[in-house]
């Protein structure tokens, strides 16, 4: 994922974003583009509040003139994720490992990505929130792309066109088939 997204060179392979090769684009481009990643461990800021962890993608305003009013982009996150709502001016260190992941999602959210990608999401997580956020993350398809890197396959089944599963680099099935030498 952090390949994908441009924090990681690339060794051999291309990535494309509908069509258009984005493999030598640095990051900060890719996320301009519309590849959103919410990496595993969440990295939001422990030192700012939920609102203002969400305002740091206001930066991105002014290189997607696409994208709706912050505040409009805001309320739907909230929505999603009332929670946060509840505790938009609590420190993000102060929040429990599943509102930290709700922040770390709502905050790609807020960029309107093409692709999602989300980093064992689960992780950590206790099953009431785990289910919960397989309920919202559910209620995004079809808005864009998602790849979603987890360990929790029943978690996986709720979201998925598409499943596979690599060991070691190698992919060993797809869709419950064993991978063929195609």
């Amino acid at each position: 994922l952090k390949t994908i997204a441009g924090a990681l060179p690339s060794t051999k392979g291309r990535v494309l974003l509908d069509g258009r090769d984005v493999t030598r684009m640095p990051a900060y481009l890719r996320a301009r583009a519309g590849i959103g990643l919410v990496p595993e461990g969440r990295h939001i800021l422990a030192t700012l509040s939920v609102r203002d962890n969400l305002a740091l993608t206001r930066a991105i305003e002014a290189h997607r003139p696409d994208l709706p009013p912050f505040e409009q982009r805001a309320a739907e996150v909230y929505a999603m994720f009332p929670r946060l709502a509840e505790r938009a001016s609590q420190l993000g260190g102060s929040l429990s490992g599943g509102e930290q992941q709700m922040l770390a999602i709502a905050r790609a959210l807020l960029l309107k990505p093409r692709v999602l990608m989300l980093d064992e999401p689960t992780q950590g997580l206790a099953p009431i929130i785990v289910q919960s956020l397989a309920v919202t993350l559910a209620g995004l398809k079809g808005r864009f792309a998602m790849i979603v890197v987890e360990q929790n396959k029943a978690f996986l089944e709720q979201l998925a066109d598409r499943i596979l599963q690599v060991r070691s680099g190698a992919l060993v099935a797809a869709d419950g088939q064993p991978a063929t030498d195609k």
